[in-house]
């Protein structure tokens, strides 16, 4: 299949999914009117949301600390506060663009700080594990110590799945203690070794549960399920929006927690709380990180042209 055949495919997938899950949205909905949904919004408390935005701000930080160790162990010494701009700016347009559209835009702001590509792939790529291994670990841990009751009969799917996730970062962390290189195609990668591959992991779960506490602190105290089970379907709700492949998993991230969580609340005004969620801690970041890499790129290209003509002058 060639690429423009693969795009298009993905394209018709993405708008599938994002279809069904309007589909599903309007179906929980029932016969609630979209005003209802307009003031669930206007609703959410101050406090509550002060919370999301303190929790936003820590969820950042947490990135550029990663990103500085996976810096580090691509071979480049760069301070944490040189690497906090270009982080935020990477990971906001990865967090509303996906993973390869994001990625880009990360591989060329850490290219701005020095990084030659085998140390910025190396780089992105060491994020990409801990970032998955977080991710498989936590969600192993809920699916196997507060599983979802969605199975009927097969309640044992759960626990068997957080087992199965389970050994698999196991294995990971074996690997990584016996420095096993892995190969793919032409590249050739090194393993972090234990003790930093831990500090990552552990740093990718606390940031994992904080994004989650983003979307847990605005929902109404009422009727609120428990942290555990609100993790296992916000990771589940995560997953299935990172693999329809829309951006910032755009409905079908909604549909799957409208689905899912048990609330006594309204679907209207869980509706309202899901878009508060998504105004907060996508599209805000998103309007200030945009002026931003704006600026930088400006700068750079000002800063290149003058050493472009400085060079020539020196020639003359």
């Amino acid at each position: 299949m060639r690429t423009r055949e693969r795009r298009l495919l993905s394209a018709f997938v993405s708008l599938l999914l994002f279809l069904i899950a309007v589909w599903a949205i309007r179906k929980a909905l029932g016969g609630h009117h979209p005003g209802e949904i307009f003031r669930s919004i206007m609703d959410v408390p101050s406090s509550h949301i002060l919370w999301a935005l303190l929790l936003i701000v820590v969820n950042y930080l947490l990135v550029a600390v990663m990103d500085t160790i996976a810096a580090r162990f691509a071979g480049k010494q760069v301070s944490y506060f040189r690497m906090i701009l270009p982080s935020f700016i990477g990971i906001t347009f990865q967090y509303n663009a996906g993973f390869f559209g994001g990625g880009a835009m990360r591989f060329r702001l850490f290219s701005s700080l020095g990084l030659d590509p085998r140390q910025t792939g190396k780089m992105l790529l060491l994020f990409s594990l801990a970032f998955s291994i977080g991710f498989f670990l936590l969600t192993g841990l809920t699916l196997v110590f507060d599983p979802l009751e969605i199975y009927g009969r097969a309640s044992w799917l759960p626990e068997v799945a957080g087992s199965l996730l389970l050994a698999g970062c196991l294995l990971y962390f074996w690997l990584c203690a016996r420095g096993t290189s892995l190969r793919l195609l032409r590249w050739h990668f090194a393993l972090p070794h234990l003790r930093a591959s831990l500090l990552q992991t552990l740093l990718a779960i606390v940031d994992w549960v904080v994004e989650a506490g983003i979307l847990y602190v605005l929902l109404p105290p009422q009727g609120r399920a428990s942290f555990l089970v609100f993790m296992s379907i916000f990771m589940l709700a995560h997953n299935l929006g990172i693999l329809s492949n829309t951006p910032g998993g755009l409905g079908v991230f909604e549909a799957t927690v409208l689905s899912l969580l048990p609330s006594a609340a309204s679907p209207s005004r869980m509706l309202g709380i899901l878009l508060a969620y998504r105004g907060i801690y996508y599209v805000l970041p998103l309007l200030i990180a945009t002026p931003l890499l704006g600026e930088r790129v400006l700068a750079n290209r000002l800063k290149r042209r003058s050493h472009e003509k400085r060079n020539d002058d020196m020639i003359s």
